[in-house]
């Protein structure tokens, strides 16, 4: 960057020595934007990591605690093929 371009920059209201320092700021909303991006993202792996833990947990109960709990022996199975990230809450 030479002199007139930093110059430039002062004159603009910037007061910088590189053009990567003198790129326009992410306005406000866009980071309210991502935070809640962030947010939705760590909900769905936090569910996406319950499920998986229930899963587990159903895979190692006998015949007589399904039986408690009023699961069948193909209920299980059923739940048991999904991937971890199909959940009854997301409608898949």
């Amino acid at each position: 960057m030479t002199t007139a371009q930093v110059y430039s920059s002062t004159q603009k209201g910037f007061l910088c020595s590189s053009p990567l320092a003198a790129a326009k700021p992410v306005h406000p909303v866009g980071r309210v934007r991502s935070a809640g991006m962030a947010v939705s993202f760590v909900g769905f792996l936090t569910q996406m990591i319950q499920t998986r833990r229930t899963r587990g947990q159903l895979a190692r109960l006998d015949a007589h605690l399904l039986a408690d709990i009023g699961v069948s022996q193909a209920q299980r199975q059923e739940e048991l093929r999904k991937p971890f990230w199909k959940t009854r809450a997301s409608g898949s």
